[in-house]
């Protein structure tokens, strides 16, 4: 149950976050290439961050201490195809303006996590 609520406020902190994100990036491009930009990224970070979560969480589980680093590789190569990619085919203006700071954070959140995790059951 922790896992779903935190997965939960990270959809919606996260969506707030990179949807502005993303209107900010593209507002340069017009009202209309601002929106896109911020509905596309606010609809795929809703979805993401709930699911990445779930799926990091399952991951560390599953594949204990010595292989905590494909917990973080899977579901950051996953973000790392899908998100540029919609982008694109959404016609997002700023492409790379939009999704770099957000792969960026999220390696660095992600990487994080799962080195405290893995510092966790060291001692453990």
């Amino acid at each position: 149950m922790k896992i779903f609520l935190r997965s939960l406020l990270s959809a919606f902190l996260f969506t707030s976050l990179w949807s502005s994100w993303a209107y900010f990036a593209n507002s340069n491009k017009g009202l209309e290439g601002a929106k896109k930009a911020a509905i596309t990224q606010g609809s795929f970070t809703l979805i993401n961050s709930f699911v990445y979560t779930l799926i990091l969480e399952y991951l560390l589980q599953r594949l204990g201490k010595k292989r905590a680093w494909i917990a973080f590789l899977i579901p950051n190569l996953i973000v790392t195809l899908i998100l540029p990619l919609l982008h694109i085919l959404r016609g997002t203006p700023n492409v790379i303006f939009t999704v770099t700071p957000v792969l960026f954070i999220i390696y660095l959140i992600s990487g994080l996590y799962v080195l405290s995790k893995s510092k966790d059951k060291k001692t453990a």
